[in-house]
This record gives C-alpha cells, sequence and structure tokens, in this order.
C-alpha cells in the first residue's frame, strides 16, 4: 500500500505543474477525406515547448492515434492525414511538452476523456466570393462550442498601429482604422494574430479575432475581407474566437478587414491589420518532411552501483503527391539477448488505398483477438470502400536461451522430465503472429469485418524453455453508424483453440478418442498440424460447450448534450488470445456510462455502472463474486477569472455469496487438527477526489493555485467476525496536495508544493509521509539559456504489522540548465542527487546517496 501511495503522490503532484496555455484556435469543420491542418503555440510569456503532438480518432474507435508535430518559429504545425477523416465526427486533443519538464494540453482539462470534435463535412462547391462593396450577407450561424475555448487563447494587449507604418494599400483601404487601431478590450474585436505588419510564410498565416463582448454584436452581421474581397464563407465562427485562414496568398502586403453591426443594426464595429507574405514560401505540400531526432546519455549511480545508459531516437515524417512517409527509431544501451527487445523501429508508406508498415508495429483489428500488440514484421492494408483487408505478419517474441544455475548439464528436450535437483533458469521460445482481416463497407455507415489470428511459439529455438503453446482466434466484428454518427452500434465476438505444450507434436483422431472418451473430431489432426497442433493440452478440445467464447456487445447514444454507452460483454474461462495477453477472462456482466454537457459546457456530469460476475463459467471450485462499480463525476470550468472546480466518487464492492465457516482436519501421526477454512468475500471499497484551480493575479504577479484532496478506504463486512489470527483487510487512505506556481518575470518561475498522506492497514500498520518541494526557472543570456533548481524532502513514519518502528527521509536535489541553440533545438545537462537516511528498525543498509546525471541533446527539423 506505500509504495501506492508513493506513486499516487508524485503523479498528482507532477500534474498540478502544468499550468502553462497552449494556445489553438479549435477547428469545428473540415472536409471529409482530406488533411486536417492544426496549428498551435505557447502563450507568451509561458515556457518554452520542446515537443508537441496531436491525437485523434473517430468517436467510436477505442483509443487515438497521434502524429508530431513540426516547429516553425514559435508556431508548431501537423496534419491529420486524410486516411482518417473519412467518417462524419473527429474527436482531437493537442498535448506540448515544455522545457520545465511539464505537460501542458488542449483541451486544457480532461482532453483524453472530454476532446475537441471536428465535424466532417463532404466536399461542397466553391461559394461566389462577393466584395466589402457588396451589401452585407448573413454569415454562418456559430456553432455551440464544444470546449472551453476562451480559456484556450491567452489574449495580450496591441499598440496602436504607428502612422508612419501604414502601407499604401492600407492606407487606401481603410487607413482610419489602422491608424484607431484600440488596445486590448476597448474594441469589441481583438485581432490575435497576425500582429501589426508581421512578415510570415502563405502557409503559417492564421487571421484568429476574439470577440470581447458577445452580446454585444449581431453574429448574422460579421463579415471579413481580405484586400476588400469577402472570405467570410471561409471562416469559421464561433461565440468566442473567429478565424480564417486564406490558402496560396501572393507574396506582399495584404489587409484583413473584420466588421459586424450590432444587435439592433444602428452601429457597425470593425478592426483590420496588415500583413507581409514573405517570397520565400515553405516547401509545397507535395513534398513536405519534417523529422526530429534526440539522444539521451546518463550516469546512475543506485545502491553503489554505477551504469552508463545511452538512448537515442528519432522519427521523420513528410508527403510527396499522395504518399504519406513516416519511420521512429529508438535505441538503447539497455537492449540486451538475454531479454526481450527493447529497441524500436519502424517505417510506413501510407496512401488512401494501401498502406505498408516494416520494423514493430502495433495492428488493431479486433478488440477482443488482436488489439496493439507489438509485432516485428510487416503489416500492410489496402482499403477500396467497398472491399478492405489487414494483414500482419511477424515475431512478437523473440528467443532468449534459458540457463544452467546448478546441476549437472542434461541433454533433456522440452516436453521430457527433467531430474528434480536441476535447477535452471527458463528461457522463451520465439513466438510469431500471422493475422488478417478483411471486411466490407468503408466504416463511415456500416463494416463487417472477420478477424482470424494465429500465434505459435518454435519449440526448436531455444533449450530449457517453458511449455511452447500453439493458438489460434477468428470472429467477426460489425459496426451501424446512424444520424449522422449519433448512433453507433457495434458488436464483437470470437472464439478460440489453444495447445498448451505442442513439443510433443499433434495426437491422432484415434489418440485423441482414447484421451478424452467422449470426444470424436471429423478429421484428423495429424491431417492439420500446420494449421493448429490438436494433443491431450488443448483447450477446449469441444468448442460447442462455449467456455471460449467471448463477445461484446454494444450502443453509443450522442443526443441532448449526453454521450451515453450501454453494452454487455461475456469473457469465457478458456477464452485465450496470445495477440491480446492482457484481456481479463471469465467474466461476463452490464456496463452503461453517460456523460452530460451543460452551461455551454461549463459543466460537466459523468456517471457509470458496472455489474460483471466473475468466475462466472464455474470450471473450478471457487464461487462466483459479484461486481459492482459505480462511478459519479461533476467538473466546473466556469472561465477565465474564476477558480476549477471538480468532485469524483467512486464504489467498488466484491461479493461471492459465502456467509459460514468452513473447517477441514488435518491429521499427522496421531495427532488431528482443525483447519478454519474462511472464503468470505464482501467487501466495499470507496475512493474520493476533490481539486480546485485557480489563476489569479497577486501583487501583480500571475499565480497558479491547485489543491486537491483524495480518500480512500476498503471496508471488509465480515472482519470482527473473523478469527483473531485472520489479518484484516481493512484499508484507509489519505492525500492532501497543495501546488503554487508563481510567474515574477517573464523569465523567472517558481513552484512551491506540499503534499501528506496517511495511510492506514488494519489496527496494525500506519504510515504516514509529508512531502516539501520548491523549484525555480529563470531564463536568461537572450532567452537562449534556462537554469532550472529544484528541492523536494519526503519524510515517513509509521509502525509495520510487526510493530517495528518506520522512520526514513529522502532529500532530492535537482539543478540544471538547457540552451536553446536555435528554435527546436536545445541540449540540457542536469544533475539529480537523492539523499536517503533511513533510521527505520528494520534497515540493514544504513545511510546512502544516489545520483543520475543526464546529458540531453534534441533537434527538430
Amino acid at each position: 500500500m506505500s509504495k501506492i501511495a508513493l506513486v499516487l503522490l508524485f503523479f498528482c503532484v507532477t500534474l498540478t505543474h502544468s499550468q502553462s496555455n497552449l494556445v489553438h484556435d479549435p477547428i469545428y469543420s473540415a472536409e471529409q477525406n482530406s488533411d486536417i491542418a492544426i496549428r498551435a503555440r505557447i502563450a507568451e510569456g509561458q515556457s518554452r515547448a520542446v515537443m508537441m503532438q496531436v491525437y485523434f480518432k473517430t468517436p467510436d474507435a477505442p483509443s487515438y492515434h497521434h502524429i508530431e508535430m513540426r516547429r516553425q518559429g514559435d508556431l508548431w504545425t501537423g496534419n491529420i492525414p486524410a486516411e482518417y477523416t473519412h467518417s462524419t465526427l473527429l474527436q482531437y486533443f493537442i498535448t506540448a511538452l515544455l522545457n520545465n519538464q511539464t505537460v501542458v494540453t488542449f483541451p486544457q482539462f480532461n482532453p483524453y476523456k472530454q476532446p475537441a470534435r471536428i465535424v466532417l463535412l463532404k466536399t461542397q462547391p466553391d461559394s461566389r466570393k462577393t466584395t466589402e462593396k457588396d451589401t452585407i450577407k448573413t454569415a454562418p450561424k456559430p456553432p455551440p462550442p464544444v470546449t472551453g475555448k476562451e480559456e484556450a487563447v491567452a489574449t495580450k494587449e496591441l499598440q496602436p498601429l504607428p502612422e508612419k507604418a501604414q502601407t499604401p494599400q492600407q492606407s487606401k483601404t481603410d487607413s482610419s482604422a489602422a491608424q484607431s487601431r484600440p488596445r486590448g478590450r476597448e474594441s469589441v474585436f481583438l485581432i490575435l494574430s497576425p500582429e501589426p505588419f508581421e512578415e510570415t510564410q502563405s502557409d503559417q498565416l492564421v487571421f484568429g479575432v476574439s470577440v470581447q463582448d458577445t452580446a454585444l454584436i449581431d453574429f448574422t452581421t460579421i463579415n471579413i475581407y481580405l484586400n476588400g474581397e469577402n472570405v467570410t464563407t471561409n471562416a469559421t465562427i464561433t461565440d468566442f474566437i473567429i478565424t480564417c485562414q486564406p490558402e496560396n496568398l501572393a507574396a506582399g502586403n495584404h489587409l484583413f478587414k473584420i466588421s459586424a453591426m450590432d444587435s439592433s443594426h444602428s452601429k457597425s464595429f470593425s478592426n483590420s491589420v496588415s500583413v507581409t507574405v514573405n517570397t520565400q514560401l515553405s516547401a509545397p505540400s507535395s513534398a513536405h518532411f519534417s523529422a526530429h531526432i534526440f539522444s539521451d546519455l546518463r550516469q546512475e549511480r543506485i545502491s553503489e552501483q554505477t551504469e552508463t545508459i545511452g538512448i537515442g531516437g528519432g522519427s521523420f515524417r513528410g508527403h510527396y503527391g499522395s504518399i504519406d512517409y513516416s519511420g521512429r527509431f529508438f535505441l538503447t544501451s539497455l537492449d540486451t539477448r538475454n531479454q526481450q527487445p527493447r529497441n524500436r523501429f519502424h517505417f510506413a508508406l501510407r496512401s488512401k488505398y494501401a498502406g505498408i508498415i516494416t520494423g514493430d508495429a502495433y495492428p488493431r483489428y479486433n478488440d477482443l483477438i488482436l488489439w496493439g500488440k507489438r509485432v516485428r514484421g510487416i503489416e500492410g492494408y489496402l482499403r477500396l470502400g467497398f472491399f478492405n483487408v489487414q494483414v500482419v505478419y511477424g515475431q512478437t517474441v523473440r528467443a532468449v536461451a534459458g540457463s544452467l544455475i546448478s546441476g549437472t548439464e542434461n541433454p533433456v528436450q522440452n516436453g521430457q522430465t527433467i531430474i528434480d535437483s536441476l535447477i535452471y533458469k527458463y528461457g522463451t521460445h520465439e513466438q510469431n503472429l500471422f493475422a488478417i482481416r478483411p471486411s466490407f463497407g468503408s466504416g463511415k455507415h456500416f463494416q463487417l469485418g472477420f478477424t482470424f489470428a494465429k500465434v505459435k511459439d518454435d519449440p526448436s529455438s531455444t533449450t530449457y524453455g517453458s511449455d511452447p503453446q500453439d493458438n489460434i482466434v477468428v470472429g467477426p466484428d460489425i459496426k451501424v453508424v446512424l444520424d449522422n454518427s449519433r448512433i453507433v452500434l457495434r458488436a464483437l465476438a470470437a472464439t478460440s483453440i489453444t495447445t498448451r505444450d505442442i513439443s510433443a507434436g499433434a495426437l491422432s483422431k484415434q489418440e485423441i478418442l482414447n484421451t478424452f472418451g467422449d470426444v470424436s473430431l471429423p478429421f484428423d489432426p495429424l491431417d492439420y498440424d500446420h494449421i493448429l497442433i490438436i494433443n491431450s493440452s488443448t483447450t477446449p478440445i469441444d468448442i460447442s460447450k462455449g467456455a471460449s467464447m467471448a463477445y461484446d456487445i454494444g450502443i453509443r447514444l450522442d443526443y441532448f448534450n449526453n454521450l451515453l454507452r450501454i453494452g454487455y460483454k461475456s469473457i469465457g474461462s478458456e477464452y485465450n488470445s496470445l495477440a491480446n495477453t492482457w484481456i481479463r477472462k471469465d467474466i461476463q456482466g452490464l456496463y452503461f456510462r453517460d456523460r452530460i454537457r451543460l452551461f455551454s459546457n461549463k459543466l460537466y456530469g459523468m456517471f457509470s455502472f458496472e455489474n460483471y460476475q466473475d468466475n462466472f463459467s464455474s470450471q473450478n471450485i471457487n464461487p462466483e463474486i459479484d461486481l459492482k462499480t459505480f462511478n459519479y463525476s461533476l467538473h466546473y470550468y466556469p472561465g477565465q477569472g474564476l477558480p476549477r472546480l471538480g468532485a469524483t466518487l467512486r464504489t467498488h464492492s466484491r461479493n461471492n455469496g459465502v456467509t459460514a465457516v468452513e473447517s477441514d482436519t488435518i491429521s499427522y501421526g496421531n495427532n488431528i487438527d482443525i483447519l478454519s477454512i474462511d472464503n468470505r468475500q464482501n467487501q466495499i471499497q470507496r475512493d474520493l477526489s476533490i481539486y480546485m484551480g485557480y489563476h489569479f493575479k497577486l501583487a501583480d504577479f500571475d499565480q497558479n493555485i491547485r489543491i486537491d484532496f483524495i480518500s480512500g478506504n476498503r471496508r471488509d463486512r465480515f472482519d470482527e467476525k473473523r478469527d483473531s489470527l485472520y489479518f484484516s483487510q481493512d484499508l484507509s487512505s489519505s492525500v492532501g496536495l497543495f501546488s503554487l506556481r508563481t510567474r515574477f518575470t517573464p523569465k523567472l518561475n517558481t513552484t512551491l508544493s506540499f503534499a501528506r498522506n496517511s495511510n492506514l492497514a488494519g489496527e496494525l500498520s500506519e504510515y504516514k509521509y509529508t512531502m516539501f518541494g520548491l523549484g525555480a526557472d529563470y531564463m536568461f543570456y537572450k532567452d537562449k539559456i534556462q537554469a532550472f533548481a529544484q528541492f523536494q524532502s519526503t519524510m515517513t513514519e509509521g509502525t509495520s504489522y510487526s510493530e517495528q518502528s518506520l522512520n526514513y527521509r529522502r532529500n532530492f536535489f535537482r539543478i540544471g540548465a538547457t540552451c536553446f541553440l536555435s528554435p527546436g533545438h536545445r541540449i540540457s545537462l542536469e544533475g539529480n542527487i537523492f539523499a536517503i537516511r533511513d533510521k527505520s528498525d528494520l534497515n540493514t543498509i544504513g545511510n546512502y546517496t544516489d545520483s543520475i546525471f543526464r546529458l540531453f541533446y534534441e533537434k527538430y527539423f
């Protein structure tokens, strides 16, 4: 319990540091089957971003894909590939790693569960363009906001344009507007980008405007002009942010203007800005390329053992014409033939209709059969809409030789008896996977797929290995999408056959009958051992009993600001997929989840319920366990200047229905003892989490405060009725967290953190942790170097079950600097010292000091 509490404490404290603003103009609609350009930056005065990624998926997909964004000055750009935009709706969020090792996101709060959304529309013919001389047309009605967009843009004051700096074109078109450009909130339209007379490139230019008073204007009268031409139909208009991204602007000066009428149509508002497009344009989209490399050299001294670790890697991506290509590699000195591979690499070529990946692939065909398993080999796909196929072949486990630790070398093979006195280390067999999934339908409205997966160990690949296995899994999946993706029906099913030891080979049809008695196969297994080896370890030998079946049926509804999911799943006790080894088996039941958005997405509520039966198949003597879980959460994001609040309550119960204590007798010699067997389970676990976050100014300094309280307790309803020798199962834990980040100047930031954790196991064991931390970072030398320092002290006290005292203290010191050689190009050096002072009764090592020194280099292209 103590280790879990420490991990939880560290994770929560780390999260409290993520306070910088990631600025991104949300995209609300885009064309189907086209790349979607994503642009973002870090708010002025905040820390620098060293890496930024976009995660995206369709609402019915169980997990996200991601791409790395490329840095272009202060702007980060990336394209969501067209192959993922064939549906009617796309969810996405952005994450950025800052140079102070914190992570910021858009949306700012809970982006994984509450992402931004893009409505994907069919390609429409170009609308007729009008001029500013035309009568003001009605602009599209702004869609309702999906996320807290008013918090996504860091507004800043803009100075009036100097009269001498006006371009001839601006003076001719609207010189009065340029000369009287207002400061801050004195205008209903605050132009966020571009900066006045900014020099930029055509593909990086975005006209962004913040609406300062939404009640003052009539949104239907908003018009946007580029060099006097009305381009409103190309703009995205929301309640707070208006954006327009022109394409293929010629080199030279250009003027943007926005105008609108008030609600009574008696007064007009406008604002404008001039920008210069450079003649040196970015590379054409037909040959776009970006890359990223890094290296990390560490020297670690842990428990008086020193080790030098080298890590390096990189990635690249681009496209040429209609072909997208990408690659990634990760190399570490920790990779060794005596273990499974730690290095990773892959290269991919993708287009709208076909693609191929070599190296390490992570195919996702069917949740129950193959979902995210690493396969080192080759994967490909063919997508024709009405017919599609995915296929993968490669190695999932590499061979690692076993070794004798003691005893005499004995030339035995797998499956034969090894003498009891021989002690040896088991190796692993090489394991290979082949899977194919043909499907019918594009998935936009309907798709029916069938997945076949075969995984087999090679018995000859290693000596002294564990039992080699052979496994086949097959099953269908179907998806039906209705009412513009508001209704999604999805069903999956699969069945498996596994032979747990193939070292002795297959049995004949007669041998199977002799072994199992009542089983008569319609074929001879010896004729099909190249497909599956069947012998006495095969399970199930009779698939008609259903123990090796699995299915999951569900529906998703998106109506009235509610996202509702209801489903039922069952996974048999003998179901086994070596392509999805972490799936939970022998469980069935109902699940229900609902999330509601209220008050313009400022209030989120969530309720979920799960009722599962564990060990439902009763294949063993253990009783069936009833598992019930309730989740309630409420989160309030009122907007800038107000605190953010949230609370989550989880209740989980386990009950196996056993109410009586059983007994058994044990005889040894002339003595007989009665053994008490207490298998009763009736426990309830309650976890509560409350937080408050607030961004405010105090003494003209920006302050970000975060306060969390987390508590958990588990109660055994039979605790008072159990034998006195029975260890109590009652547990309780509480964690309090506080973090304050202050920005004294754009160059100096500090972080103050405090945490307190208390744990009680039964009535005998108690642990308490207290943590205090202080950190700072400072930019100097023309913002080319950032120095940082951190101190953290953790104290532990308490007693164990044996009533021995615990008295532990760890002081952590971190100091270093990062040099920004150029945008997207940095080198860091840091040192970490861990001073351990242990006065516990159980301490046999004494006091010691650990250290980690790190040199990190990174460059984006």
